[in-house]
Protein backbone atom coordinates (compact mmCIF):
# COMPACT_ATOMS: atom_id res chain seq x y z
CA UNK A 1 0.00 0.00 0.00
CA UNK A 2 2.96 2.70 -0.63
CA UNK A 3 3.77 4.82 2.49
CA UNK A 4 1.09 6.76 3.61
CA UNK A 5 2.92 9.94 4.91
CA UNK A 6 1.02 12.00 3.30
CA UNK A 7 -2.51 11.77 3.93
CA UNK A 8 -2.25 15.28 6.30
CA UNK A 9 -0.77 17.41 3.61
CA UNK A 10 -3.10 16.43 0.49
CA UNK A 11 -3.94 19.82 -0.67
CA UNK A 12 -2.89 21.88 1.73
CA UNK A 13 0.32 23.71 0.04
CA UNK A 14 0.27 21.90 -3.69
CA UNK A 15 -1.49 23.63 -6.80
CA UNK A 16 -1.41 22.80 -9.96
CA UNK A 17 -0.25 25.98 -11.57
CA UNK A 18 2.43 26.21 -8.73
CA UNK A 19 3.61 22.41 -9.91
CA UNK A 20 3.55 22.84 -13.26
CA UNK A 21 5.37 26.58 -13.33
CA UNK A 22 7.75 24.58 -11.59
CA UNK A 23 8.39 21.88 -13.95
CA UNK A 24 8.01 24.31 -17.27
CA UNK A 25 5.43 22.71 -18.45
CA UNK A 26 3.04 24.94 -21.12
CA UNK A 27 0.77 23.00 -22.72
CA UNK A 28 -2.66 23.96 -24.03
CA UNK A 29 -3.46 20.26 -23.82
CA UNK A 30 -4.88 18.15 -21.15
CA UNK A 31 -2.03 16.73 -18.79
CA UNK A 32 -2.27 13.11 -18.18
CA UNK A 33 -0.27 12.37 -15.40
CA UNK A 34 1.19 8.61 -15.65
CA UNK A 35 2.58 6.42 -12.80
CA UNK A 36 3.37 2.97 -13.58
CA UNK A 37 5.32 0.35 -11.30
CA UNK A 38 8.25 -2.33 -12.45
CA UNK A 39 7.32 -5.30 -11.34
CA UNK A 40 4.60 -8.25 -13.72
CA UNK A 41 1.86 -5.66 -12.86
CA UNK A 42 3.38 -3.13 -14.99
CA UNK A 43 1.29 -1.57 -17.58
CA UNK A 44 3.73 -0.19 -19.61
CA UNK A 45 3.96 -3.35 -21.83
CA UNK A 46 0.35 -4.08 -21.44
CA UNK A 47 -0.76 -0.76 -22.54
CA UNK A 48 1.78 1.32 -24.47
CA UNK A 49 0.09 1.43 -28.34
CA UNK A 50 -3.00 3.00 -26.11
CA UNK A 51 -0.55 5.23 -23.97
CA UNK A 52 1.54 6.40 -26.82
CA UNK A 53 -2.20 7.36 -28.85
CA UNK A 54 -3.16 9.06 -26.56
CA UNK A 55 0.21 11.39 -26.81
CA UNK A 56 -1.63 13.35 -29.73
CA UNK A 57 -4.70 14.37 -27.88
CA UNK A 58 -3.01 14.90 -24.29
CA UNK A 59 0.41 15.90 -22.84
CA UNK A 60 1.91 13.08 -21.13
CA UNK A 61 4.42 13.60 -17.91
CA UNK A 62 5.74 10.22 -16.66
CA UNK A 63 7.35 9.50 -12.99
CA UNK A 64 8.76 6.07 -13.64
CA UNK A 65 9.43 3.48 -11.07
CA UNK A 66 13.29 3.70 -9.76
CA UNK A 67 13.13 -0.13 -10.52
CA UNK A 68 12.60 0.87 -13.78
CA UNK A 69 15.09 3.21 -14.04
CA UNK A 70 17.92 2.15 -12.82
CA UNK A 71 17.14 -1.89 -13.85
CA UNK A 72 18.99 -2.99 -16.99
CA UNK A 73 16.39 -5.85 -17.36
CA UNK A 74 13.62 -2.81 -17.26
CA UNK A 75 15.46 -0.37 -20.22
CA UNK A 76 12.86 -1.55 -23.05
CA UNK A 77 10.10 -0.76 -20.49
CA UNK A 78 12.16 3.13 -19.47
CA UNK A 79 12.47 3.43 -23.63
CA UNK A 80 8.75 3.08 -23.76
CA UNK A 81 7.93 5.45 -21.65
CA UNK A 82 10.35 8.40 -23.15
CA UNK A 83 8.13 7.46 -26.50
CA UNK A 84 4.81 7.81 -25.13
CA UNK A 85 5.40 10.57 -23.03
CA UNK A 86 5.95 14.52 -23.10
CA UNK A 87 7.94 14.48 -20.23
CA UNK A 88 9.73 11.93 -17.89
CA UNK A 89 10.73 12.29 -14.39
CA UNK A 90 13.08 11.24 -12.35
CA UNK A 91 11.97 9.00 -10.38
CA UNK A 92 12.70 10.57 -7.27
CA UNK A 93 10.54 13.24 -8.07
CA UNK A 94 7.83 13.48 -5.01
CA UNK A 95 4.86 11.60 -5.34
CA UNK A 96 3.08 14.95 -3.14
CA UNK A 97 4.06 16.90 -6.04
CA UNK A 98 3.50 14.93 -8.60
CA UNK A 99 -0.26 14.04 -8.13
CA UNK A 100 -0.74 18.08 -8.60
CA UNK A 101 0.63 17.90 -12.21
CA UNK A 102 -2.35 16.13 -14.31
CA UNK A 103 -5.53 16.76 -15.17
CA UNK A 104 -6.14 12.96 -14.88
CA UNK A 105 -4.04 10.42 -12.92
CA UNK A 106 -3.37 6.85 -14.72
CA UNK A 107 -1.96 4.93 -12.70
CA UNK A 108 -1.13 1.18 -12.23
CA UNK A 109 -3.74 -0.50 -9.22
CA UNK A 110 -1.46 -2.84 -8.42
CA UNK A 111 1.16 -0.73 -7.28
CA UNK A 112 2.55 0.22 -4.05
CA UNK A 113 1.59 4.13 -4.27
CA UNK A 114 -1.71 3.75 -5.72
CA UNK A 115 -3.48 4.10 -2.37
CA UNK A 116 -1.05 6.85 -0.87
CA UNK A 117 -1.54 8.38 -4.54
CA UNK A 118 -5.27 7.99 -4.55
CA UNK A 119 -5.55 10.20 -0.86
CA UNK A 120 -3.05 13.05 -1.61
CA UNK A 121 -5.11 15.32 -4.32
CA UNK A 122 -8.99 14.30 -3.21
CA UNK A 123 -10.03 16.46 -6.53
CA UNK A 124 -7.40 14.15 -9.10
CA UNK A 125 -9.41 12.20 -11.88
CA UNK A 126 -7.84 8.88 -11.61
CA UNK A 127 -8.15 6.04 -13.62
CA UNK A 128 -6.02 2.46 -12.52
CA UNK A 129 -5.02 0.31 -14.82
CA UNK A 130 -5.12 -4.02 -14.47
CA UNK A 131 -3.12 -6.18 -16.09
CA UNK A 132 -4.79 -8.98 -15.32
CA UNK A 133 -8.56 -9.50 -16.12
CA UNK A 134 -9.35 -10.75 -12.52
CA UNK A 135 -10.45 -6.89 -11.20
CA UNK A 136 -13.95 -8.45 -9.44
CA UNK A 137 -12.02 -10.49 -7.04
CA UNK A 138 -9.74 -7.93 -6.23
CA UNK A 139 -11.77 -4.95 -4.76
CA UNK A 140 -14.64 -4.56 -3.41
CA UNK A 141 -16.82 -3.02 -5.95
CA UNK A 142 -17.31 0.45 -3.81
CA UNK A 143 -13.53 1.05 -5.81
CA UNK A 144 -16.14 1.97 -8.47
CA UNK A 145 -17.08 4.71 -7.24
CA UNK A 146 -13.52 6.28 -6.30
CA UNK A 147 -11.55 5.09 -9.57
CA UNK A 148 -12.31 4.32 -12.90
CA UNK A 149 -10.59 0.79 -13.18
CA UNK A 150 -9.04 -0.57 -16.52
CA UNK A 151 -8.67 -4.36 -17.13
CA UNK A 152 -8.41 -4.32 -21.32
CA UNK A 153 -6.46 -2.07 -23.19
CA UNK A 154 -8.92 -2.06 -25.64
CA UNK A 155 -11.27 0.26 -23.29
CA UNK A 156 -8.36 2.55 -22.44
CA UNK A 157 -8.47 5.73 -24.50
CA UNK A 158 -12.39 5.99 -24.09
CA UNK A 159 -12.21 5.31 -20.31
CA UNK A 160 -9.26 8.34 -20.16
CA UNK A 161 -11.71 10.47 -22.78
CA UNK A 162 -14.90 10.03 -20.32
CA UNK A 163 -13.28 10.52 -17.27
CA UNK A 164 -10.87 13.50 -18.47
CA UNK A 165 -14.46 15.16 -19.23
CA UNK A 166 -16.18 13.38 -16.28
CA UNK A 167 -17.42 14.85 -12.48
CA UNK A 168 -14.54 13.97 -9.60
CA UNK A 169 -15.36 12.12 -7.24
CA UNK A 170 -14.63 12.92 -3.52
CA UNK A 171 -12.62 9.80 -2.66
CA UNK A 172 -12.20 10.97 0.97
CA UNK A 173 -16.22 11.12 1.99
CA UNK A 174 -16.60 8.31 -0.45
CA UNK A 175 -13.97 6.19 0.86
CA UNK A 176 -14.86 6.53 4.76
CA UNK A 177 -18.43 6.37 3.78
CA UNK A 178 -18.41 2.57 2.41
CA UNK A 179 -15.57 1.60 4.29
CA UNK A 180 -13.43 2.17 6.71
CA UNK A 181 -9.40 2.89 5.64
CA UNK A 182 -7.83 0.22 7.71
CA UNK A 183 -10.21 -2.32 5.83
CA UNK A 184 -9.63 -0.84 2.67
CA UNK A 185 -6.11 -1.23 3.77
CA UNK A 186 -6.18 -5.12 4.40
CA UNK A 187 -8.37 -5.04 1.07
CA UNK A 188 -5.46 -3.52 -1.21
CA UNK A 189 -2.81 -6.02 0.92
CA UNK A 190 -4.61 -8.90 0.09
CA UNK A 191 -4.78 -8.09 -3.45
CA UNK A 192 -0.91 -7.59 -4.08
Amino acid sequence: IGYPKYYDIAGNHMTRERVREELGIKTEKKIIAYLPTWDENSSIPVYYNELKSLKDTYYIVTKPHHCTYRLDSKKDDLNKLYEISDMVLQPEYGLDKFMFIGDLTIIDAKSGATLEATFLNDNMKMVWLMVSKDVKNLFWQEINNIVELVDNRDDLVDVVNKTMDGVVCQRYQLLFRYVMLKNICQNVWTAL
